[in-house]
């Protein structure tokens, strides 16, 4: 298992969880359409951030992912 299916599995349990308690959703985009969604984390410290992205249909099928580490970034607003 790589680290982006890691991820994905400790978020699917996190949103499980989350989902239980009323406190987080996701919309899925309509028949026939994908919906992307992405985000950064960024560590001023060390001046690094991780990239990811998620593709997604109507049925939460994942259709694609991407992830990436950046060295040397300069802000959170550059990482996102």
């Amino acid at each position: 298992m790589d680290v982006s299916e890691r991820a994905y599995t400790v978020w699917r349990l996190l949103v499980h969880v989350l989902l239980g308690m009323g406190l987080a959703s996701w919309p899925p985009p309509p028949a026939g359409c994908l919906k992307l969604n992405a985000d950064a984390a960024y560590v001023e410290l060390t001046t690094l951030c991780g990239i990811g992205a998620v593709v997604r249909d109507n049925e939460e099928a994942v259709m694609a992912t991407f992830t990436r580490r950046e060295k040397r970034v300069s802000s959170m607003l550059l990482a996102e």
